[in-house]
């Protein structure tokens, strides 16, 4: 009898669960109907018109900074990485990528994406799939979604380019990274990813890892140690946004 009181009770949860996800979507939907995202800069939230990039105001999309450099090359356990981004990492791309990341406002993961797929076509980068940075699992349930996921699977629609979600997994929790030095960096991210259960796919491929923020490399420098034992033909990386290259 107790048995089956705590099934229909974890059944209970359950439907409630699905019901608030659908009715969240739903209010989402209708809100973006009355207030289509692409009629507001997606990052001080003036009124703009429908023909602007990336949903950005003249003023926000001036002040960010863009960048078309030739790849930075780094040595990863002795391999060449070409690691590019696609603008610097000052206020105003922070307020972008925040929107995503604390606002939850997934509307923008198809902005960032847009402005990922624009830098790799100008790039001469060659790739077959990308592989987003996973998060924690217990800190992407409670954001509900991983950003660089959502991202990553906008620029793979325009590009035509699979996205492999779980050719990586993060094993442990880490300390947030802001206020640590590069060798406090390299030692929280230390061991936090493995191979994922999608690992397979990326055998003998060229694998595109991109993550959002890179600002000293450990958390790439990590995921693409680990990658390499899944025996890929290439690894290069791609941030959204970057400190140094």
């Amino acid at each position: 009898m107790q048995g089956i009181q705590i099934f229909c009770m974890r059944k209970t949860n359950s439907l409630w669960e699905g019901f608030g996800r659908y009715t969240k979507q739903l209010c989402s939907s209708i809100l973006e109907l009355i207030f289509p995202s692409h009629l507001y800069c997606a990052i001080c939230g003036n009124i703009i018109d429908e023909t602007r990039p990336y949903s950005l105001c003249d003023h926000c999309r001036d002040h960010i900074g863009w960048r078309l450099k030739e790849p930075f090359i780094a040595h990863v356990y002795g391999e060449a990485t070409r690691c590019i981004s696609c603008c610097s990492y000052g206020m105003y791309e922070r307020r972008l990528i925040f929107r995503l990341k604390y606002n939850k406002k997934k509307s923008t993961a198809a902005i960032m994406g847009e402005i990922v797929a624009d830098r790799l076509k100008y790039s001469e980068i060659e790739y077959d799939i990308i592989v987003p940075v996973p998060m924690e699992k217990s800190k992407e349930r409670k954001r509900g979604f991983n950003h660089a996921f959502l991202i990553a699977k906008e620029a793979g629609k325009i590009l035509e380019k699979p996205v492999v979600e779980h050719a990586l997994t993060r094993t442990k929790k880490t300390r947030a990274m802001r206020g640590l030095s590069p060798g406090e960096r390299r030692a929280n991210i230390s061991g936090a990813f493995a191979l994922g259960r999608e690992a397979e796919k990326i055998m003998g491929k060229r694998v595109l890892l991109f993550d959002d923020i890179c600002t000293t490399f450990a958390t790439g420098e990590e995921c693409i140690r680990v990658l390499h034992d899944a025996n890929p033909e290439s690894i290069d990386f791609i941030a959204f946004s970057a400190k140094n290259f």
